[in-house]
């Protein structure tokens, strides 16, 4: 039987390279916006694209959500049979008149971990709650007719909801090394994240820069003229700058979520519960 759980990751990943792609190609096709990349949802924000770009973004916002939980149930288990701590308590239990002092310290530090593995996993669930209410609105207000609700309700909490999650799951990952996560693959999840928060912050600069240069009033960008910015409305530069930011930005979403494929490849099923595997240890 095929295992279909680490298709999870592989399809949230290509569909956001999807999103980013043919969601622009059919922009430049019908010359709803200029050739020099515009924002993601600019892109969207006008039929036909329009109904793919909700549309991609609605299959995601369900993926994203039984990835989440699927990510939230293996670590859940893993802090409840994590079986360093089992040989751990064995070896205390020969060497407990010998080393009581040493025993007391370290049954404090793995405490201590699997209280922060635990926090830094509900927070990650609950993260992944924002980014799945949060990602049909960006579909459902467009940037040219209410770009307000579109950035308080769908942009800013889908960006800032995964930024965090990224963090944590890398934290997660370092956390169970070498049962769960590799160092290898922490690091990975550790670059991207450094990297989907410096191109956001210069997505914000060049917001601002072109807010700043900006020779037209707010009223005549918050329309579809936004979607043909060009040297005539002022700010250009930190426009475009903003705009292959967020670009990019986005794309690392796909590097982070298909990393998840070597987790979710030991997922299986039986008896219609979920059975984990960590790194050729059987829970």
């Amino acid at each position: 039987m095929v295992n279909l759980f680490p298709f999870i990751p592989l399809s949230i990943a290509f569909l956001f390279a999807l999103l980013l792609s043919l969601i622009y190609i059919l922009a430049l096709i019908y010359s709803h916006v200029n050739p020099v990349y515009p924002f993601i949802s600019d892109s969207g924000a006008t039929h036909p694209e329009a109904a793919y770009f909700s549309y991609i973004l609605y299959l995601i916002a369900i993926l994203v959500g039984i990835m989440s939980w699927i990510r939230y149930k293996q670590i859940k288990y893993f802090i409840h049979n994590n079986p360093k701590q089992q040989q751990q308590f064995n070896n205390n239990d020969n060497n407990v008149r010998q080393k009581s002092k040493s025993i007391d310290e370290k049954l404090s530090e793995r405490l201590s971990t699997v209280f922060k593995l635990d926090r830094l996993n509900t927070w990650s669930l609950y993260m992944s709650i924002i980014q799945v209410l949060s990602l049909p609105a960006v579909a459902a207000f467009r940037s040219t007719e209410s770009l307000e609700l579109h950035l308080l309700v769908g942009a800013v909490p889908v960006f800032s909801a995964s930024l965090i999650y990224f963090l944590m799951q890398t934290h997660i990952t370092y956390l169970t090394i070498p049962y769960v996560g590799t160092l290898k693959m922490a690091r990975f999840r550790l670059l991207v994240s450094i990297l989907s928060i410096i191109f956001g912050t210069c997505m914000l600069f060049g917001v601002l820069f072109s807010a700043l240069g900006l020779k037209r009033t707010y009223a005549d960008i918050r329309g579809p003229s936004r979607l043909v910015w060009d040297e005539s409305y002022g700010g250009y530069v930190g426009h475009v700058v903003s705009t292959v930011a967020e670009n990019v930005a986005i794309f690392m979403m796909c590097p982070f979520y298909a990393s998840f494929y070597p987790e979710f490849r030991r997922i299986e099923t039986q008896n219609r519960r979920l059975k984990f595997k960590f790194n050729e240890i059987n829970f």
